[in-house]
């Protein structure tokens, strides 16, 4: 049988109106029947967090779970992705750590080939 892989992508830091959009879409199973979990591995981690990750779930088709920003407070904050083989049963997990700080940090994407210039004066 070949093993659960776990694979997820998320921002690492979160600007104060960010919430958590983990990306599990790379992570693979023996067979095509798998479950998507999150779990916070914070033990101080507020009630409102916990119940936020506990009721995430993963679009089927794109396998992308979002954890609202009003339920992430700033801080450092672990999280558990596990993928269960509907099939098999064998499980694989993968830790996710963001943190969430209180200034704003700009996203910028460059879609395909392009020269950018930063003028610093």
């Amino acid at each position: 049988l070949e093993p659960v892989a776990v694979s997820a992508s998320t921002p690492s830091v979160l600007g104060p109106c960010d919430g958590v959009a983990i990306d599990a879409s790379a992570t693979t199973t023996p067979s095509p029947l798998m479950a998507l979990t999150l779990a916070v591995l914070d033990v101080s981690a507020p009630a409102q967090l916990r119940t936020a990750v506990a009721a995430a779930t993963f679009d089927p088709s794109t396998k992308v779970a979002t954890v609202p920003e009003w339920a992430v407070p700033e801080g450092t904050h672990t999280l558990r992705l596990t993928a269960t083989d509907g099939v098999t049963g064998l499980t694989g997990t993968r830790t996710i750590t963001v943190s969430k700080t209180a200034v704003s940090h700009p996203r910028v994407v460059i879609e395909g080939a392009s020269d950018v210039t930063f003028d610093g004066s």
